[in-house]
């Protein structure tokens, strides 16, 4: 009965070391909590815009750093004590804040914004998605009339922005707006030497099934081309077939959705002036 009660005890007593000693090392570590923006994962940060960035951070750390990470990291610096054990950091995200998203198997993913707390123990972090766009409100406003940035939950991105190593054919890695329409996310497709003509345009998008075209709006159209060499993909349309809604690849930049099919009308991007479906 003794020696079977010693032979419980040794591992308990054992257990109870380990369980403190984790404890106690856990409790060494920098918790990081972020306090504010309040702005959830997925939400996009406006070039030129000011946020206000907090966390709190425990034990004492010796360093509070923010990062903005995708395929590549960016420093955005230091973070300063503001009260007891919150430090904060105003980002205004400017065009040399930009990192290119990741790309696995041509689905783009957030990039990441990390606090890193550091102490003598070790380093704790939090973070959130949150995508810097890829310029800023005068840029995407002179390029369409209804283009819409409330906040960074509320306008109107749709997925974020990829880069751009070339403007030409089949550059990896990214996508541009006949890309999009056609349902292509890992490389840039212009198959063309500059300005299609309809005939190329016809002959292309029937290969990708878009074998009815016109110059005039079509019933329940699937993707439109506009004179400025830009494509959309429709998204909705009226009960008699008529589009309501687009979504298109801005180039290097983001998804955007816009409201009505001509919205880029006296823009860069022109006028609607090929329907397919």
């Amino acid at each position: 009965m003794t020696q079977t009660k010693k032979s419980i005890l040794i591992p308990l007593v054992v257990l109870f070391v380990l369980s403190l000693s984790a404890a106690v090392f856990a409790a060494s570590m920098p918790g990081v909590t972020f306090v504010s923006p309040s702005y959830p994962d997925y939400s996009y940060m406006l070039q030129g815009n000011s946020f206000v960035y907090a966390a709190d951070v425990t034990n004492s750390p010796t360093s509070v750093t923010m990062t903005y990470s995708g395929d590549t990291y960016k420093s955005l610096g230091s973070m300063s004590l503001y009260s007891g054990i919150t430090y904060r950091k105003t980002w205004t995200p400017s065009s040399s804040d930009w990192v290119k998203p990741i790309n696995t198997g041509g689905t783009w993913y957030f990039p990441g914004l990390f606090v890193d707390g550091t102490n003598s123990a070790g380093t704790g972090g939090a973070q959130r998605l949150h995508c810097k766009t890829a310029a800023g409100i005068s840029t995407y406003q002179n390029t369409e009339n209804g283009f819409t940035y409330s906040s960074p939950t509320s306008n109107s991105f749709r997925a974020v922005g990829t880069g751009q190593q070339s403007v030409a054919h089949n550059t990896p890695n990214t996508y541009n707006c006949l890309a999009y329409a056609v349902g292509i996310t890992d490389h840039w497709e212009w198959p063309w030497s500059g300005t299609p003509t309809n005939a190329q345009l016809d002959s292309y998008m029937s290969g990708k099934g878009f074998s009815t075209a016109s110059s005039s709006v079509l019933p329940y159209t699937k993707v439109i081309y506009y004179s400025g060499d830009h494509f959309s993909k429709v998204t909705a349309w009226s009960s008699d077939g008529t589009p309501t809604k687009v979504m298109s690849k801005w180039g290097y930049a983001e998804v955007v959705e816009s409201n009505g099919y001509n919205t880029f009308q006296g823009k860069y991007y022109g006028s609607a002036s090929r329907f397919y479906k």
